[in-house]
């Protein structure tokens, strides 16, 4: 495939978290929410939390919809959230999965195929 274009954009924690002098964690707001970020659990959790509803749906979907999205299987979306290849938050017993996550693997996916 000539003329793909593959691009990643990585933003360094210490930009998106800092710490107030009491040590509590703050999120930096000045971050747009649809960066692409490789967070911990924890981190992706509160990133989660933090959205306003509206932005929480358009960055956080199901595994139904990430399946029919990316055109595979729900079990195979829970497979690469277990595996680690793509991020989700738990929230009760179904995964919210990260679409910028979703749609970073699948970019490489197609990068590495192409190579």
């Amino acid at each position: 495939m000539t003329g793909l274009r593959y691009e990643t954009t990585y933003v360094i924690l210490r930009s998106f978290w800092s710490a107030d002098e009491k040590g509590r964690t703050n999120v930096n707001r000045n971050i747009s929410p649809t960066a692409t970020i490789d967070l911990l659990a924890e981190e992706l959790l509160e990133l989660y939390l933090s959205l306003p509803q509206k932005q929480r749906e358009e960055r956080f979907t199901d595994t139904a919809r990430a399946a029919e999205i990316s055109g595979l299987s729900v079990r195979t979306i829970q497979f690469w959230i277990e595996s680690g290849a793509v991020q989700a938050v738990s929230v009760g017993r179904k995964y919210r999965v990260d679409l910028n996550s979703l749609r970073e693997y699948l970019k490489c996916q197609i990068h590495k195929r192409a190579s």
